[in-house]
C-alpha cells in the first residue's frame, strides 16, 4: 500500500484550511485581549474602591499594593479622584473652642457645626445613603446619624 492511499481525504480544500486556522487564531487573540482588558478594568475599579476605603489616601493604597495586601488592585494611569479634587487640602478639623478671653461664653448645645455626607453605597437594608453629623462647639461632643 502506498502513502497516497493511506492519507485520509480532507473535506476542506487545503487552501481554505489555512484561512480558517488564521481566523480561529485571530478570534482567540481577540478573546485574550478582551479578557485582559476586562481584568485590567476590574483592577482599576478595585483601586478606586480602595482609595475611598483608605480615606482617599492614594499613598496608603499604593503602600498596601506594594506590601502585597491588595493583590487585585492596580493604580489607573493618570488616576484622579473627583472627590479629592473638590475638597480643601487642609481637611476638616473639629476642635473645641480655643479662643482666649471670649466675651460670650459658649452654652452647651447652643452652637453646633453640622454637615451632611454622602451618598455612600453601603448596602443598608433600609436604603440609607447619607450621614448626618454634628459637633457641639462648647463641649466638643460629636453626633453621627445615618
Amino acid at each position: 500500500m502506498s502513502q497516497r492511499a493511506a492519507r485520509p481525504k480532507l473535506k476542506v480544500p487545503p487552501d481554505k484550511l489555512g484561512a480558517e486556522n488564521h481566523e480561529l487564531e485571530a478570534l482567540k487573540a481577540a478573546e485574550r485581549r478582551a479578557t485582559a482588558d476586562a481584568r485590567l478594568r476590574w483592577h482599576h475599579n478595585n483601586y478606586k474602591i480602595a482609595h475611598e476605603t483608605f480615606n482617599h489616601r492614594s499613598s496608603a493604597v499604593d503602600a498596601a499594593i506594594a506590601a502585597g495586601v491588595l493583590k487585585d488592585a492596580a493604580r489607573p494611569p493618570g488616576f484622579s479622584c473627583p472627590a479629592c479634587a473638590h475638597v480643601d487640602p487642609s481637611g476638616a478639623h473639629f476642635v473645641r473652642n480655643t479662643k482666649v478671653g471670649s466675651s460670650v461664653p459658649l452654652v452647651p448645645y447652643h452652637h453646633a457645626e453640622l454637615d451632611l455626607w454622602g451618598p455612600f453605597e453601603v448596602g443598608d437594608p433600609l436604603g440609607f445613603r447619607y450621614l448626618f453629623g454634628g459637633v457641639d462647639r462648647a463641649t466638643g461632643k460629636v453626633l453621627l446619624q445615618p
